[in-house]
């Protein structure tokens, strides 16, 4: 719309027209053909292979420490030394690093490999949908 003020030619617009919203940023454009759309979520997912990897490398330490004869150290619980000529500090730190490996390995991993099984599964899903 145009508005003549005294020989001055002024341009009047709606604020809706030249102003974007956050919303518009953080929604996907509606002119995204499928395949973009599918790319960009294939982006934004995270593969399941780190999933699997750290629970493999929570596994492998626990392995270790297990291996190294860390077990005896959690005896601090009880607030005994695993051994005669261990101090107490020594003891409370191999128990800590046996109990939060072995914590790690039976709770998380099982926890990651789930994780990682389910979001192979919605991966494969969404991929099928072609649209």
């Amino acid at each position: 719309m145009k508005i003549e003020d005294g020989g001055l030619k002024m341009e009047r617009t709606h604020l809706s027209e030249n102003v974007e919203s956050p919303a518009d940023k953080l929604l996907p454009s509606p002119k995204l053909t499928s395949e973009k759309a599918a790319a960009s979520r294939d982006k934004s997912w995270p593969s399941p292979q780190p999933l699997l990897y750290r629970a493999l490398v929570l596994g492998v330490l626990f392995f270790l420490v297990h291996l190294a004869g860390l077990r005896e150290y959690t005896a601090f619980l009880s607030g005994t030394p695993a051994m005669v000529e261990t101090s107490m500090r020594l003891s409370f730190f191999y128990g800590s690093i046996y109990i939060l490996l072995y914590l790690g390995a039976v709770v998380l991993a099982p926890i990651l490999v789930i994780a990682a099984g389910i979001l192979a599964l919605w991966r494969n899903f969404t991929a099928g949908d072609g649209g």
